[in-house]
């Protein structure tokens, strides 16, 4: 496990600043500005998702050393989710006590070298941490049934009050987890209501129980105030989150009345959110094969952790290769997992890094199909050839996620390029800091990027004291250095004349900007030393 500990660090933790961000990455690391820099972060209920991101990246930034904004870089932020990537393999391998020890090293394995899961660990977005509190209140919330001990009700609840605070989704993790509990309580054996009884030798009942028994008994055993008191810490934790520690009182009803907002987005997908529509179908194809046309003969599949993860639920709903203690708890994931993506799938607004939500949990599944099979393998060569399989399966994996994070993590040949910026981005910036260097302003030259679509260039101009966004046409063209969109590049060039030098960039595929540098400026940088 250790092995697969380093080998999930080596797929997430190294050249987090080779990739430029993508938008929402640059956005987010503007947020957590306003909270460093003023304390000023406040929730908003439209957009950019809950506050936890920002408030847990306070650390990682002291940790690095840099002392402004301008000294951050990408993999400052980047590093935040990646090691909770690695956590979330470290935490996979710790469910062996419900699922098995090599159901669950399976599952950890697969999650270590995902291309997916690997992929978007290294951004710095919302989805790692929803699905690392999501699991770790899963599994809290297993050891409390099993201790009883009022510690880890308190963990689940602190994981609970995290998850809300990190992103709105949270919603259908806690509704597949409720029907997941209903599902196995309700069809649960007589006999298995009381494994005390089980455990003094007495026979398991193999009539069912009413309902009632089956699934109110088993709840109200519960210790009532072990509950309370989780359900507390989750709401303070939630409210201490959304408040800003009580400066934007507003926050935790915002964190409610939000839902309606995204409700309506995801099911409908109008508006902005049309353009991230897609067919039910898209997550599962995306994870089952892709052969982009410009792959060069290059195929991409993690189709080894879905069918492993069929195997898995077939284990689950029939028993089979399941050990008779662990099959309610995998019978609780397959449950979860089935559910998750259904939800997931019938939501009309949909992003690729959206999946993880539901991903983790076909993980867990194949990590059971896994050990189903090294169960029901008679022979120690049985199994020597099944591990044998897995391992190439494995490798192919690994094989993946070494491209899409190292090579083409911005090649449209990636799968899970999505929406991303180019590196061009980083050639503007670098172009604004060639033109500070000759101008008598410095970084207190004026910047004015007009366009309606920009991120993540604020964070690459971070340098800079004044630069001006505008969504349309400002009064007055007089800054040295302007960045345009392709709706403001034709009355720039009636206006700016021969005054202006242009060189055209790109932002994403398909998506160019226009940068005008004043002539005076663009021949001084022309005879400056290099």
């Amino acid at each position: 496990m250790l092995g697969v500990i380093v080998l999930a660090m080596a797929f997430r933790l190294p050249h987090l600043n080779d990739r430029v961000l993508h938008g929402d990455e640059g956005n987010n690391t503007f947020k957590f500005r306003a909270l460093w820099y003023d304390n000023a972060y406040k929730y908003d209920p439209h957009e950019y998702h809950g506050p936890s991101l920002p408030y847990l990246t306070l650390p990682m930034v002291w940790l690095s050393g840099a002392d402004t904004f301008e000294q951050t870089t990408e993999s400052t932020y980047r590093m935040l989710t990646a090691l909770m990537g690695v956590l979330l393999v470290w935490m996979t391998f710790a469910s062996r006590r419900w699922i098995g020890t090599p159901a669950a090293f399976g599952a950890a394995v697969l999650c270590a070298v995902s291309p997916a899961m690997t992929y978007y660990n290294r951004y710095y977005i919302h989805e790692t941490p929803l699905v690392l509190f999501t699991f770790g209140a899963i599994l809290a919330g297993l050891q409390y049934v099993r201790t009883r001990r009022v510690g880890w009700a308190l963990i689940c609840g602190l994981c609970i009050g995290l998850m809300h605070a990190t992103k709105e989704t949270c919603l259908l993790a806690w509704f597949a987890m409720g029907v997941a509990l209903v599902v196995v309580l309700a069809t649960r054996r007589g006999g298995d209501a009381s494994p005390a009884a089980q455990s003094d030798g007495q026979a398991a009942d193999d009539e069912p129980a009413t309902l009632t028994r089956r699934v109110l008994c088993p709840l109200l055993a519960v210790t009532r105030w072990h509950v309370l008191a989780a359900a507390m810490v989750a709401v303070v934790v939630s409210v201490l989150l959304f408040s800003s520690f009580f400066t934007n009182p507003q926050g935790p009803v915002d964190s409610v009345m939000t839902y309606a907002t995204y409700l309506h987005r995801g099911a409908s997908g109008e508006g902005a959110a049309a353009s991230h529509t897609a067919p039910w179908y898209y997550y599962l194809v995306l994870l089952a094969y892709q052969k982009p046309a410009t792959g060069g003969g290059v195929w991409w599949s993690e189709g080894l952790v879905l069918a492993m993860a069929v195997f898995g639920l077939l284990a689950a709903a029939t028993g089979v290769g399941v050990r008779r203690d662990h099959l309610p708890y995998v019978r609780f994931f397959a449950v979860y997992t089935v559910v998750l993506v259904v939800l997931y799938s019938g939501i009309a607004y949909k992003t690729p890094w959206s999946m993880l939500g539901f991903y983790h949990g076909l993980i867990i599944m194949a990590g059971v199909g896994v050990g189903m099979f090294m169960r029901i393998t008679p022979t120690w060569v049985g199994k020597g050839l099944v591990i044998l399989a897995l391992c190439a399966g494995t490798y192919h994996l690994g094989w993946q996620a070494y491209r899409v994070n190292f090579l083409w993590h911005t090649n449209t040949r990636n799968p899970y390029f999505y929406a991303h910026a180019v590196s061009d981005v980083r050639r503007i910036a670098e172009r604004a800091e060639q033109i500070a260097a000759v101008s008598p302003a410095g970084h207190e030259m004026l910047i004015y990027v007009i366009s309606d679509d920009y991120w993540p260039l604020p964070f690459y101009l971070r340098r800079f004291d004044h630069v001006g966004y505008f969504h349309t046409m400002p009064k007055r063209i007089d800054a040295p250095f302007i960045v345009a969109g392709a709706g403001a590049t034709e009355l720039l060039d009636a206006q700016l004349d021969d005054r202006y030098v242009s060189e055209s960039r790109g932002l994403r595929p398909s998506v160019f900007l226009t940068v005008y540098i004043r002539k005076d400026l663009w021949n001084a940088m022309l005879k400056a030393p290099r």
